[in-house]
This record gives C-alpha cells, structure tokens and sequence, in this order.
C-alpha cells in the first residue's frame, strides 16, 4: 500500500493508517475545500462527508489492487 492509498483509507475509515495525522488532515482539507478544525473529526455527520467524498477513491483502489 502506498502513503497515498493509506491517507485515503485512514479519512474512509477512521483508524490512522499513517504515522501522522497531519497527511490525514491535509489530505481532508483538500478533499472538502476548506479548513478543518481537528475536533470536527468527532463529529459523525462530519465524518460521513469525508466517507462520502472519497468513496469514488476507495473504489479506484480496490480495482488497482484486483
């Protein structure tokens, strides 16, 4: 798995894949467009757009890899 693919599955999933959590955070940023303030990572709602937004990511990595 590359560093990229792991940033990407840390934002879908939840469980930090790299070791920090800046890549992730920066990584979500650009993902959403904006800045994000860490303690909205708590918030579940918040969340689901992440997950929602790198759902087409997810996807591409799972083909790659069959």
């Amino acid at each position: 798995m590359t560093h990229k693919q792991a940033v990407i599955l840390s934002a879908y999933t939840g469980f930090l894949l790299v070791r920090d959590f800046s890549d992730v955070h920066r990584f979500c940023e650009k993902l959403l467009g904006r800045a994000i303030f860490t303690h909205e990572f708590a918030d579940p709602k918040f969340m689901g757009k992440i997950r929602t937004k790198c759902e087409p990511l997810v996807e591409e990595i799972i083909r790659d890899a069959t």
